[in-house]
């Protein structure tokens, strides 16, 4: 074998290697948890395969609670198991969301500060039946400002958060690849952050059930 051989080998073997690590699902360690009062329902996580040649796993989060938009909330959070330092960004696909009869219902990606059901935060997300909303608390126990984007809009589709300081972008896309402008706002939050995807019921007895996959988080991170 030539020099050049064992060059081109050596880096067939790291890239394999980095393929590797990279299909590692990244909410493996991830928890949920009731942020306020989920109703009766309780948070469940479940993770299942996809039919997808690389591995990709599907992550469902069920859970109850009202609307986003009182100044208290009651959905369903799961998040990496530490807070995420300063300028950062998550996406991910949200691949469905359960039927039902309550059109609030609603799954996507948040930035919340901390844990209480009154905190500031960011997000974005698909509903039943209003299309994508993007959701804002810009100071503790005040109400939820909803701004809705695409009415007709649902899921399969990929949701982003960008933030810059205290600065939040949400995005949309098809194929996870180009991405339009949801809303943007400024929200006095802490540095260190929760960053997370969420489930909320809508106020049904029966919840909600959010089917999520391709969870990408960064910190330091642009558009």
């Amino acid at each position: 074998m030539t020099h050049r051989q064992v060059q081109m080998k050596t880096r067939l073997i790291f890239a394999s290697i980095i393929l590797q690590i990279l299909t590692v699902p990244l909410w493996a360690d991830w928890t949920a948890c009731d942020i306020g009062s989920s109703g009766n329902i309780g948070v469940q996580i479940q993770i299942t395969p996809m039919d997808k040649p690389d591995g990709t796993l599907n992550f469902t989060l069920s859970a109850g609670g009202a609307p986003l938009a009182d100044k208290t909330d009651g959905l369903g959070f799961a998040s990496a198991p530490a807070k995420m330092k300063g300028d950062c960004e998550i996406m991910v696909q949200v691949v469905s969301i359960s039927p039902g009869k309550q059109d609030w219902a609603a799954g996507g990606v948040m930035v919340r500060e901390n844990f209480s059901a009154g905190s500031k935060f960011f997000a974005a997300a698909f509903t039943r039946g209003h299309g994508i909303q993007n959701f804002v608390r810009t100071a503790d126990s005040a109400a939820v400002t909803a701004q809705e984007n695409c009415s007709d809009c649902s899921p399969p589709s990929w949701l982003k958060i960008v933030r810059q300081g205290n600065h939040f972008t949400s995005y949309k896309s098809m194929d996870g690849r180009i991405w339009l402008e949801i809303s943007e706002a400024d929200v006095p939050m802490k540095k260190n952050a929760w960053v997370g995807v969420f489930t909320t019921g809508g106020g049904g007895a029966t919840g909600a059930d959010v089917t999520f996959a391709r969870v990408t988080t960064r910190e330091n991170a642009g558009q």
